[in-house]
């Protein structure tokens, strides 16, 4: 049986936290194809609560279009874990703050599969759930 080294290289840490930078700015600026096209894989997925699902740019582009620019993105990471050269898992919880006041904010426990494509690491999947902690129970 092979042994899976999980600790993630300093670099690959930096570039996922560009990702989330571009994720917060896209957010700020209202730009939903920054995700659909620079953030997300062009089959990514995203799968929340009741049955939701998103796939591919059409997808991603459906989601974020009514969100950004409306609410504010923030993460805290729990956890970022080396699956191999070209996959990450990582755990955070991303919480959305309305711009306009008396909106509700959002908090969500998330996982990210991040990927190596074409030398940039993309989101290929996500799953969201609404929480505030991964403490086990």
């Amino acid at each position: 049986m092979t042994t899976l080294d999980k600790t993630v290289a300093p670099e690959i840490a930096a570039a996922i936290d560009a990702q989330h930078e571009l994720m917060r700015l896209a957010y700020e600026t209202a730009d939903a194809a920054a995700l659909a096209n620079d953030y997300f894989t062009a089959d990514a997925w995203v799968v929340g609560s009741d049955d939701m699902t998103w796939r591919g740019r059409e997808g991603m582009m459906a989601l974020y279009k009514d969100i950004v620019g409306t609410y504010r993105w923030k993460t805290e990471r729990e956890s970022l874990i080396q699956l191999s050269d070209t996959a990450v898992m990582e755990f955070l919880i991303g919480t959305i703050t309305p711009v306009k006041p008396g909106d509700e904010t959002l908090v969500y426990k998330i996982q990210f599969i991040w990927t190596l494509e074409d030398g940039a690491w993309k989101c290929a999947s996500q799953f969201f759930a609404f929480g505030t902690s991964f403490t086990a129970q």
